[in-house]
């Protein structure tokens, strides 16, 4: 359940950034965090800092949630953005940070998972990018059911690569996440509407 913009029954670790009111959230937006541990991650979307960056919400690679923002409150995690007539979609959007390196670069991880792919889509280079735990997925489903059945207004769940702006600036969540097979999976769970 949600009580009072909060998800019932998860940490909740209050993020220094934060705008206004989010007062009728349009789509959910799924991210990355470019690392490989949640501690971290919580870490910088939490710090006060001058590059204003937080998120409604933190899934860890086991499922493990944790509520950085309100979700009442626009949490500053989508950037220069447009999605169809919409601008600016912090103002619109709840978003969801998976824990998950990304693509492997110097430095990377090199125990966690890969699949080899082009960006699909912005294209090329193939590069390695790392798959999304399952229990990672299925807590996130679960969040996205929730959220969809609490707020009517929520129209669907987009990806950061979807709506960056220009074309191609995000590539979070990357090829590795499977959208199409995630917005079914979410349905499944007993969506209303």
């Amino acid at each position: 359940m949600i009580t009072n913009g909060r998800l019932d029954g998860v940490r909740h670790v209050p993020a220094a950034d934060m705008g206004g009111y989010l007062v009728r959230p349009r789509w959910l937006l799924i991210h990355y965090t470019g690392g490989s541990g949640a501690v971290g991650a919580i870490g910088q979307l939490t710090t006060r800092d001058d590059t204003y960056v937080s998120a409604h919400l933190l899934l860890a690679p086991d499922g493990e949630v944790t509520q950085l923002v309100p979700f009442g409150r626009q949490a500053y995690h989508a950037g220069q953005s447009r999605w169809m007539e919409v601008s600016r979609l912090n103002a619109y959007t709840i978003g969801l940070e998976l824990v998950n390196p990304g693509y492997m670069r110097p430095g990377s991880p090199r125990s966690w998972p890969t699949i080899r792919a082009a960006h699909q889509l912005v294209g090329g280079p193939y590069r390695e990018w790392y798959v999304y735990p399952e229990e990672q997925l299925a807590s996130a489903a679960a969040v996205c059911a929730k959220l969809l059945n609490h707020y009517t207004s929520i129209e669907g769940i987009l990806g950061h690569d979807d709506v960056a702006h220009p074309r191609g600036r995000k590539l979070d969540p990357g090829p590795a996440f499977q959208m199409v097979a995630f917005r079914e999976r979410v349905k499944a769970l007993g969506v209303v509407g």
